[in-house]
């Protein structure tokens, strides 16, 4: 089994440039996680992505761990569904939920700084 994925971060350097520090980090990954109900298409292509390469190496079962929050809602969690039916016939994608840890540390990001 292949390790944990997260397939709406999967590539997600594509969508945002790498950053400094761990509040930069925050503040893109909230910036680029607002955009995901927009571009659910670009989620899909992605993960779609990475199962592809998956399989090609081999893979035969995952586990994606996708977020539902009040940001990203349930997009992530429809994307991932969506790619294990695709790919149910090649590959057992299992769906886990994943605690999301801007959702965790924004609060606290905030205080400290």
């Amino acid at each position: 089994m292949r390790p944990p994925l997260h397939p709406p971060t999967v590539h997600v350097h594509t969508v945002s440039p790498p950053r400094s520090s761990f509040r930069e980090a925050l503040d893109v990954t909230s910036k680029a996680k607002a955009r995901f109900a927009a571009a659910e298409d670009d989620l899909y292509e992605r993960g779609k992505r990475l199962i592809k390469e998956s399989i090609e190496c081999g893979v035969t079962a995952m586990r994606a761990h996708v977020e539902v929050d009040r940001t990203v809602r349930f997009t992530c969690l429809a994307v991932a569904q969506r790619l294990q039916a695709e790919f149910a016939n090649l590959c057992d994608v299992q769906i886990a939920g994943a605690p999301s840890m801007h959702s965790f540390y924004s609060h606290r990001a905030r205080a400290v700084h």
